[in-house]
């Protein structure tokens, strides 16, 4: 495919060339007629030109009569120059009629323009055999391709757009977890919070139980010492009193007496 598109581009080149050659040469071929610009520059230095050399004429003619060893041939070449001015005024079309030397620019060239139509028509049935089904061809490759980058740019954009989805799909169900997580992790630490003052609110109750018990026991066993103390000396003051030894079963009987001799309290 380059190497036929090489070859077109060389064709088409060389086809431009040989009709822009053969323009020049068929340009070239015809006589080229003065610009007008040129020549209304030119006219008027040519129209001061015989003033001059009229003036100068006349100057020569002095020096020539004033002096009478200038040379004869100075003097008729001053008179020449004078004749040939005069003679260029009247023969010099340019000084005489500046119109008539005018020139159309823009001309219209038939058989220029029938050679170009030729190469055109040419070059469009030569690119229509050669060239068009090559370009049609890399055309529709071209849209091909085209079309197939699109469609894949567009599977590239829908498969971004799912795995999108279930990337975000996959953060709301992790965080939705971690709220779950973090609401067991509370609910557990209020549970085992809760335990743990239960715990110690039953262990304050043992512990106040068992120094209620602890209490009571030291308070018998300090009523029993205060009773078992009173008891003797009781029995001691009783010995002195009675002037005898007191048993325990007369200490007994001895309180059975004094407990039946007190009032009743009903």
């Amino acid at each position: 495919m380059n190497c036929t598109h090489r070859h077109l581009s060389t064709a088409l080149a060389a086809l431009l060339l040989l009709a822009w050659a053969s323009s020049t040469a068929r340009a070239q071929d015809d006589p080229k007629p003065p610009a007008p610009a040129k020549v209304a520059a030119s006219v008027e230095p040519k129209a001061e030109e015989p003033a001059a050399e009229v003036a100068h004429a006349l100057q020569a003619a002095e020096a020539t009569t004033a002096s009478a060893n200038t040379d004869h041939a100075a003097a008729g070449n001053h008179t020449g120059e004078a004749a040939h001015a005069s003679e260029h005024v009247d023969n010099d079309p340019t000084h005489a009629n500046v119109s008539s030397a005018t020139y159309e620019v823009i001309d219209w060239r038939t058989d220029l323009a029938f050679f170009s139509a030729i190469v055109f028509g040419v070059l469009v049935f030569v690119l229509s055999a050669t060239a068009w089904k090559p370009i049609m061809q890399g055309l529709e490759k071209r849209e091909r391709g085209i079309a197939d980058n699109i469609s894949r740019a567009e599977k590239a954009a829908n498969e971004a757009t799912a795995k999108l989805a279930e990337y975000e799909a996959k953060l709301a169900a992790a965080a939705e977890e971690s709220q779950r997580i973090v609401a067991e992790a509370r609910k557990d630490a209020e549970a085992a919070g809760q335990k743990l003052i239960a715990a110690a609110q039953e262990e304050a109750a043992r512990s106040r139980d068992r120094a209620v018990a602890d209490i009571e026991s030291a308070k018998r066993l300090a009523l029993s010492e205060l009773a078992a103390q009173s008891t003797d000396v009781a029995m001691s003051l009783a010995q002195r009193v009675v002037g005898r030894e007191v048993r325990a079963d007369d200490h007994q009987s001895l309180i059975q007496d004094m407990l039946a001799k007190l009032p009743s309290q009903n």
